[in-house]
């Protein structure tokens, strides 16, 4: 009796355990799909948005681009299906068309397909070097491509000869005279990461053109910013004929600074960059944000003390997005509440 109770207690906890769920795994976690880079449009409900997903016989992960209806909530359509990688959506001003980031011709360019249904892509941009990031100005006539190259060169195809030089090279050791010598894990090669524009349509006026304006040209400095900048850190002006960006330009000081600034450059190269917050300090920007916080304190201490007071609602709202002198209101507030409950 005794054996036969054993036996079916094994047995019975190893259906349990069959049963049970086996939990989140790691291998659960690298095959989620991924969702990122949501893009809208002006001219429509729609949204543009890659997903990431696993290749299991490839082993590695690739990207396509979807969109999806924001305001009817209907299935989301899948616009590319090729086996590259296809990221970085923007809208045509008009809610048209897409442009996007694609490796499909063997390196990294701007390509352009319709954008309500999946059709075939049309490849835009040309150029000898990889694209890291783009943007459409708001005209649609123009493109900014961020392009890795030896800012001294006058044009691309220095940089594209330099390159194939080095890999030529039967040496492997480096000379460096000044920081930054490594960031992350990238060894520094004397190339800088600059903005340059050109027309949407250069490469179909001109199929051999390799010329686009370097609107950071004498800038040894990188935008986007190395190592996780995107197109997030530049864009075009309303009227489409400069571009604003940010850059850390701190020459030998760069690799203890940490100082981003925000500059303007005309589209065609006609003036240099010019830094809009060269006179704003980090020391500047650090002594407000704790007069701030110190105003949001004072600000939830004044509700405390006089619950209800929608002049304090409405000051600690302004307060959080920073317009107006939130130090001496809030010591205003404070002062008022406290006279009230006394």
């Amino acid at each position: 009796m005794r054996r036969g109770l054993v036996i079916f207690l094994v047995i019975a906890a190893g259906t349990a355990a069959l049963a049970a769920p086996a939990g989140f795994t790691v291998q659960d976690l690298v095959a989620m799909d991924r969702l990122s880079e949501l893009a809208s449009s002006s001219a429509h409900s729609r949204l543009a948005f890659t997903v990431s997903t696993l290749d299991r016989e490839a082993n590695r992960r690739r990207s396509d681009i979807w969109t999806v209806d924001a305001q009817d909530g209907g299935a989301p359509v899948r616009l590319t299906a090729d086996p590259a990688s296809d990221t970085s959506p923007v809208w045509s001003p008009d809610g048209q068309s897409i442009y996007f980031l694609s490796s499909r011709s063997g390196s990294s360019q701007v390509w352009r397909m319709p954008g309500m249904q999946a059709g075939e892509a049309t490849q835009v941009t040309k150029y000898p070097l990889d694209i890291g990031a783009f943007g459409l100005s708001p005209d649609g006539r123009q493109l900014a491509v961020a392009l890795e190259v030896y800012p001294d060169c006058a044009n691309l195809s220095c940089t594209v000869d330099r390159i194939a030089a080095a890999e030529k090279r039967k040496a492997t050791g480096r000379l460096y005279d000044s920081l930054m010598i490594r960031h992350w894990d990238t060894w520094k090669d004397g190339r800088r990461s600059h903005l340059f524009v050109a027309p949407v349509d250069m490469f179909e006026k001109t199929p051999d053109a390799a010329a686009p304006i370097d609107v950071m040209k004498g800038m040894d400095a990188d935008s986007p910013s190395k190592p996780f900048g995107g197109a997030e850190e530049f864009t075009f002006t309303p009227d489409s004929r400069g571009v604003v960006f940010t850059a850390r330009d701190a020459g030998r000081e760069e690799a203890w600074s940490t100082n981003l600034d925000v500059w303007v450059s005309p589209i065609d190269g006609s003036a240099r960059p010019r830094n809009l917050t060269a006179t704003i300090s980090l020391a500047s920007l650090e002594s407000h944000e704790r007069h701030r916080a110190k105003a949001l304190a004072l600000l939830r201490h004044a509700l405390v003390l006089a619950p209800g007071d929608q002049t304090a609602t409405n000051e600690l709202a302004r307060a959080r997005t920073g317009r107006l002198d939130p130090k001496q209101v809030a010591q205003d507030l404070v002062n008022n509440a406290a006279a009230r409950v006394h």
